[in-house]
């Protein structure tokens, strides 16, 4: 009886494809404010999604003050131009790094600190740290990524475009202090959004025939 309360089930699968196969990353953005509700309704899908022992890792940073923003592109520059340099290469930075500072908001997704109970008895049973790393896989990682992916779509669903970028990363110590990320914390990702600027064509996928493997 419970499930006759919900659409039919065709349709239900038509609208979540429509999201999931109409998905863009947007990296050009109008300059139109995101409303608040908006934006606590797409994290509020965001955490719905699937986290290692439901710890629920993720944390969010809307940020939507300019002078914030601004400090947050200066790091990722300073800090490229600091490394390339150590590198021998030339201060120069991917514009595709900062892409962030052309949106009206930025969520800044950091992931709480998880202790893994596998983890403990792989150290318990003697392995070293790159054994047991390769053991565990980051399962709080993945959680946060499972959450960033939802708030994706749930941004596309309104009408919205998101880029998930992690290039900025390289600065993560120097964001993290602009933000006032606590201990206990790390960031992982930036994602941009607002309202977009245009709709670049799909990025072609490989099949998924290329992609999967049945093992019977």
């Amino acid at each position: 009886m419970y499930l006759k309360t919900f659409l039919p089930r065709g349709e239900i699968l038509m609208e979540f494809r429509k999201v999931i196969e109409g998905r863009r990353s947007i990296r050009q953005f109008l300059p139109d404010p995101v409303p608040r509700e908006d934006i606590m309704d797409m994290l509020r899908l965001a955490t719905q999604a699937a986290s290692a022992s439901n710890r629920q890792m993720w944390r969010f940073y809307v940020v939507t003050d300019g002078e914030k923003i601004a400090a947050m592109r200066d790091a990722v520059v300073s800090e490229t131009a600091r490394v390339r340099s150590l590198a021998g290469k030339p201060a120069e930075t991917d514009p595709f790094a900062v892409v962030f500072a052309g949106a009206p908001v930025t969520i800044a997704v950091a992931c709480a600190a998880y202790a893994s109970r596998t983890r403990a008895i792989l150290e318990q049973a003697g392995l070293d740290k790159e054994e047991v790393a390769s053991r565990i896989q980051r399962p709080d990682i993945q959680s946060v990524a499972a959450a960033i992916q939802i708030l994706l779509c749930a941004a596309h669903e309104k009408g919205y475009g998101t880029c998930w970028m992690s290039a900025p990363m390289i600065a993560r110590p120097q964001i993290e202090a602009v933000l006032g990320v606590p201990e206990g914390e790390a960031l992982c990702a930036l994602v941009a959004l607002g309202r977009p600027d245009g709709l670049p064509p799909k990025t072609p996928r490989r099949p998924v025939e290329e992609v999967t493997r049945f093992i019977d």
